[in-house]
Formats: structure tokens, sequence, C-alpha cells
């Protein structure tokens, strides 16, 4: 990513993006991801291996800024509910994800706890 995008209404700081999700019914907080589609893909899809970092835990807004990542890339932003002291997961519903994403992105020095 080169530049933050341009946002109708807000415009982020210089060398910041922008994340947002939809809300989610009795969500209280949300805990935001980020990571490295390159080394997502090359370890087959382990996201344990893709270096994921905590952005945000217990969050209580659906969007904020953040800075823009420090490597020329593909990166990854995955967010999860929490609904008071239970965390709701980063999985999407459907049928197009293979396995859980949860267990992988339990583990780590740096992922939301």
């Amino acid at each position: 990513m080169s530049a933050a995008p341009n946002i109708p209404g807000r415009v982020p700081p210089s060398g910041q993006v922008k994340y947002s999700r939809p809300p989610v019914p009795g969500a209280t907080s949300y805990d935001v991801l980020f990571g490295y589609l390159d080394l997502l893909w090359r370890s087959g899809g382990n996201f344990s291996s893709s270096y994921p970092i905590c952005l945000c835990d217990n969050w209580p807004e659906t969007s904020d800024f953040t800075d823009e990542p420090p490597d020329p890339g593909a990166y990854y932003y995955l967010v999860r509910p929490n609904f008071g002291s239970v965390h709701g997961s980063f999985d999407e519903s459907g049928t197009h994800q293979f396995q859980s994403r949860d267990p992988q992105l339990s583990i780590g020095p740096d992922v939301c706890p």
C-alpha cells in the first residue's frame, strides 16, 4: 500500500490507513490483527506463520486509523468481535473458509489475548 486511501468525510493522517467493519449486534468491543499475506501464502495458509500482530485489543469502535505498513507488499487485517469478556472469532461465515483461523491466531507473542 503506497498511500492512505481517500475516505469521504474523514481524511487519514499522512502515512496512515483506515480499517473498518460493520458493527456486530451485541459486540462490546473489537480486536484487530495485522499480518503479512506473502508469509501466509508461503506457509500454505498457516496464520501463525504470517507474523500476526495485535493492533487493537478490546477497541470499542468499528473503525480506526493505523500506521501504514512499514514494507511494500500485501497485508491482511482481521477483526473479531468481543461480547463483554467473551471473545468472538476471526473466522468468516460461509463455506469458502477451509478451516478455523482461531487456533493459529492464538499463538505468538503479539496476538490479541
